[in-house]
């Protein structure tokens, strides 16, 4: 699933959760906070452990989301070996709040300095020494491991809870709101303050957000477990206790009292919300199901309800119909932690009615006709009007649902109104050439500055589209005059062609057409056949384009473009659509409201190469990769030459599956492990065709193993049905690897890879390889970091640290590697 589109430049894993030699460590403010940098410090110092990953909590962040999504998203097995380290967690660390962390998060509580348990006898508590080891003697013990006690859970009495404690739910949510009042109020302050009292702010901040979060999580559920009560009233209590703390040592002007906090709120108080919800690149919210999290963050971070409709109706689309109904389900559990938007509620709503249509067959069950006839009314006219747009798009996706679909959402057509949209009218003063003699200037005053007509250029497009925007912004969506009028500005902007408007229908045109648009850019519309032709030629060709004209549709007809992109190497897909600000600024994506467009019926593009000449999409073949260099390097033409090998090469590429194809190796290993055997397999992957080419380069992995001393690792990877299993055995070899390793490995996974994600993780092995032999390391973009999984991010940056240290002396390497985990690490 492509994600909204992320800031180029930022290093995701390093905003919030650093890797480090033993493990992560998670923070919830800038690194350069002196109680964050302190907190870093010490972690980057820590020695690794084998068997344990060491989860380093800086201050705040325990209370925080952050640390819930980490320990959820993931697996049981990787979850067994996290142990929290709280010594920097900001406050004193008793034994009830180590409890308290290892009963929530069903994980070890380590290298709390052991002085700092209370119940030191407790059958939970184990001792540690300076090294991190098990010790029986508690006289021997630096630090203290508190595991999760089967059945543990926080109660409180009466005489432990501080006196003005809140008892219901709605009192609490009130109580969070004005702590957070008083703490927003006092922050700006608290760098002016002494040690003490910066320490106590800190202490009242940790346990504002644990009692914040909790009060949100539990005033989501539909039903408050008294026991759940109980917690948040503890969680209360130790924000008012610190609180206390924090007015006490607090110089200067004093925040509220508590009796004045308090007090009866006064009507509609705000509802308590934490600050600051950051997410993890793979993790979930609190306590959902981990399946849909990402989908659920995704959607509430489109900008408008039209585009989070179309991704939901590609989700509707693009995932099978046997799960599609719990994944909805899934996303509508985890959105109430990220959102309480109630246009986001209504239409996953609608979503879930859709779903069961297509979970049932193509019948409508009668819950989920009631239920879009319920929210028809709470619907507004765009909002009904894009779910037909959605019903439409599917039904012609999955024609077997069509029918059913057109009934589900009939309530809808009477609130979207006509099922055309009327024609557009825009102003009778607005010059409909606009674009074009905005392109028109800009291209004479380049022309008069450099001497030179001028050429493609994509900056200059971009600086086009922000000049006419604004105007542009204004005119009804459906007007194709002045689509047309973009069209045509656009292309001249962007290839440096100035268009003689003398040349259009009509003196002044009033109305441009279709025929003009053909007549400016040399070029004729022609039907889309399939709409991956377009992705795979803006992709594949920097300053390529392609114009779409969408003729019909609620909404009325369209006219946009989708721009390759090349300036900053990878090329990035971006929407040419001046109407809409900003657009072309952020990558386009399938999913997208443009993207939604391609899918309709009677779209017509015209496709231009980098230069501006038209192509025709339809032959349009995407240019082949260079060719991997062979060795031994050759002179002159390829020759085919004669080797007794061939008849065991023959049958190795005939053989049915791998494992048949390691038994033929293994029985001629002796004839197939000569120079004279490699120089055949490299004269049959330079002359072999498309199809036949990533068998023979993952046999020549194989041979290039067998020569390194590395077949079981050949066998192992080959045999492998589990694609994560695979992943496993060439990841796991990275840190020892050199060139020739690293290179046998990018080989052999060539004909084996079925998942991008690992296609990631051989375009890192590849990039390795590349720096290793000198080279720059120009990692895939298109695949890193996009397919590389959070806990894998983690895993390569210890993978690429260790092979770095291993080749230390080669300081250019060293380089090229941190460029490498940089990548990795990217947004």
């Amino acid at each position: 699933m492509v994600g909204p589109a992320r800031p180029k430049d930022r290093i995701c894993v390093d905003d919030f959760i650093v890797p480090v030699p033993s493990g992560v460590f998670l923070r919830t403010g800038p690194i350069d906070d002196p109680l964050q940098n302190d907190a870093f410090g010490y972690a980057l110092d820590l020695p690794g452990r084998p068997g344990v990953t060491r989860v380093t909590v800086a201050p705040q962040a325990g209370a925080s989301t952050l640390l819930t999504e980490y320990v959820q998203s993931q697996r049981e097995p990787v979850r067994a070996k996290l142990v929290l380290d709280l010594t920097k967690l900001g406050t004193r660390v008793t034994e009830r709040i180590a409890r308290d962390y290892a009963r929530r998060f069903r994980v070890g509580v380590g290298w709390v300095p052991f002085r700092e348990i209370a119940d030191l006898s407790a059958p939970h508590v184990q001792f540690a020494d300076a090294g991190g080891r098990p010790t029986a003697r508690p006289d021997l013990a630096d630090h203290a491991r508190v595991l999760p006690p089967e059945g543990t859970a926080v109660t409180a009495t009466p005489d432990s809870l501080h006196p003005l404690t809140p008892t219901s739910l709605a009192d609490l949510r009130s109580l969070a709101g004005k702590l957070r009042e008083a703490h927003t109020a006092t922050a700006g302050r608290v760098d002016d303050f002494d040690k003490p009292a910066i320490d106590a702010w800190t202490r009242f901040g940790t346990a504002l957000d644990t009692f914040a979060a909790g009060v949100d999580r539990t005033a989501a559920q539909p039903r408050v477990p008294p026991e759940a009560l109980d917690e948040r009233r503890v969680d209360a209590s130790a924000a008012l206790h610190a609180y206390d703390d924090a007015r006490v040592l607090t110089p200067g002007a004093k925040p509220p009292m508590i009796s004045t906090l308090t007090a009866p709120p006064a009507p509609a108080a705000p509802r308590a919300r934490l600050d600051f919800a950051p997410r993890s690149p793979n993790g979930a919210p609190a306590d959902p199901p981990r399946v849909g999290s990402d989908e659920a963050f995704d959607l509430v971070v489109l900008p408008d309800g039209a585009q989070r409709r179309a991704f939901l109706g590609g989700l509707l689309r693009d995932t099978p119909p046997e799960r599609v109904q719990s994944l909805i389900a899934a996303i509508s559990a985890a959105v109430p932690n990220l959102s309480r938007d109630p246009e986001i509620v209504r239409d996953l709503a609608v979503a879930g009615a859709f779903t069961a249509v297509l979970a049932k067959g193509g019948t409508v069950p009668q819950w989920a006709a009631d239920a879009v006839g319920r929210l028809a009314p709470a619907t507004d006219a765009d909002a009904a009007r894009d779910w037909l747009d959605q019903a439409g798009l599917t039904g012609a996706a999955r024609p077997p649902f069509a029918n059913a679909l057109d009934e589900l959402t009939r309530p809808l057509e009477a609130v979207a109104g006509p099922s055309v949209a009327p024609p557009a009218t825009r102003p009778a003063d607005l010059d409909p050439l606009l674009p074009v003699r905005a392109a028109e200037r800009r291209l004479t005053e380049e022309s008069a500055r450099t001497g030179a007509p001028p050429g493609p250029s994509v900056d200059r497009y971009g600086a086009w589209a922000a000049e006419v925007t604004p105007t542009a912004a204004t005119v009804p969506a459906g007007s194709l005059t002045d689509g047309f009028a973009n069209l045509i500005g656009g292309v001249s902007a962007l290839y440096g062609k100035p268009v003689d408007p003398t040349t259009f229908d009509g003196t002044p045109p009033t109305d441009l057409t279709r025929a003009d648009a053909e007549r400016a850019v040399g070029g004729t519309f022609r039907p889309l056949s399939d709409e991956r032709r377009i992705w795979n030629f803006v992709l594949s060709q920097p300053g390529a384009s392609v114009w779409v004209h969408v003729p019909g549709g609620r909404q009325g007809p369209r006219v946009f473009g989708i721009v390759g992109d090349g300036r900053a190497g990878p090329v990035t897909a971006r929407w040419a659509d001046p109407r809409v600000p900003g657009l072309f600024g952020a990558t386009a994506d399938v999913q997208d409201t443009h993207g939604a467009l391609l899918k309709q019926d009677g779209v017509h593009v015209v496709a231009l190469d980098p230069a501006g000449n038209p192509i025709d999409l339809d032959a349009y073949t995407p240019p082949e990769p260079a060719p991997t260099p062979s060795a031994p390097v050759r002179q002159g033409p390829v020759t085919r030459p004669q080797h007794a090998e061939v008849p065991a090469l023959a049958e190795m590429v005939a053989a049915a599956d791998w494992p048949d194809a390691l038994a033929v190796f293994a029985a001629n290993r002796e004839v197939l492990s000569t120079p004279a055997a490699m120089e055949h397999l490299n004269y049959r992957i330079a002359t072999a065709t498309k199809t036949i080419t990533a068998r023979l380069v993952s046999m020549r992995g194989i041979f290039q193993l067998a020569a390194l001393g590395k077949y079981d690792l050949a066998v192992n990877y080959l045999t492998a049905a589990d694609p994560a299993k695979r992943r496993l055995i060439l990841s796991g070899n990275v840190a020892g690897a050199d060139a020739a390793l690293l290179g046998a490995m990018s080989d052999l996974s060539a004909a084996v890879t079925r998942t991008n994600a690992e296609r990631a993780d051989v375009a890192i092995i590849t990039a390795a390889a590349r720096a290793l032999r000198g080279r720059k390391n120009d990692v895939d973009r298109s695949l890193v970091p996009r397919f590389v999984s959070y806990s894998a991010r983690v895993a390569w940056f210890r993978h690429l640290r260790g092979l770095a240290d291993r080749h230390s002396g080669n300081a250019a390497f060293v380089d090229e590697i941190n460029a490498l985990i940089r990548e990795v690490l990217r947004c």
